[in-house]
């Protein structure tokens, strides 16, 4: 991810990230950094929706890219979409030669596809 708008992401700006973002994947539309880029920034300002649509482009464009895959993850189970939550966890999980920064999120990862599968469950515990 660009180093400015991950700066601005940790900082606790997120609107000037965002910004930032939107003119990259103006500017390199088939680039997936730039789309994951754009969905860090939406999933901070709180756009989970809008940060999972970006995030599934990243996806799109490099479907080995483990933080993009992990995020998406993230966006979906922050958007109510719980099964597909699960499913971008799993794929991530099934990705080989994730570096290892990604390889330190795994708990992570397994906590929240866990979580999301709960949720999905008692959903359809509700719905029945």
């Amino acid at each position: 991810m660009p180093a400015e708008i991950e700066r601005l992401v940790g900082s606790g700006n997120p609107e000037a990230a965002l910004q930032l973002a939107q003119q990259a994947t103006e500017t390199h539309p088939d680039q997936p950094l730039a789309h994951l880029a754009l969905g860090t920034a939406l999933l901070a300002a709180g756009h989970a929706a809008q940060a999972a649509e970006a995030l599934r482009h990243a996806v799109h464009f490099d479907p080995h890219a483990a933080p993009a895959r992990r995020l998406l993850g993230v966006a979906l189970a922050c958007s109510g979409q719980f099964r597909e939550s699960a499913q971008a966890m799993d794929q991530w999980a099934q990705l080989v030669d994730k570096p290892p920064e990604e390889e330190a999120e795994a708990t992570v990862v397994e906590r929240v596809r866990n979580a999301a599968m709960t949720l999905d469950a008692v959903l359809r515990g509700l719905r029945d």
